[in-house]
């Protein structure tokens, strides 16, 4: 209940995160492109937080560990 006797609904919060993903790629000749890939560089977690009361106090409800993948390609061209 709120401070003022009215019902309150409890939301959940998701604090933005920042995520940085690398890029890129060389061509050594026309017809063939080596491609390098990183996603999640900096690994930061995705938290979400359940406010209980009007003043806005949290408790966190969830930490995702978010993994950082690297992926490598080499296309050809005929």
């Amino acid at each position: 209940m709120g401070t003022d006797g009215s019902l309150r609904m409890c939301s959940v919060v998701r604090k933005g995160r920042g995520q940085l993903d690398f890029t890129t790629t060389v061509t050594p000749v026309p017809n063939v492109t080596f491609a390098f890939d990183v996603v999640n560089v900096l690994g930061n977690p995705l938290r979400r937080y359940r406010e209980f009361n009007d003043v806005g106090d949290e408790y966190t409800r969830q930490i995702l560990y978010l993994e950082r993948t690297y992926s490598v390609g080499v296309r050809f061209r005929f």
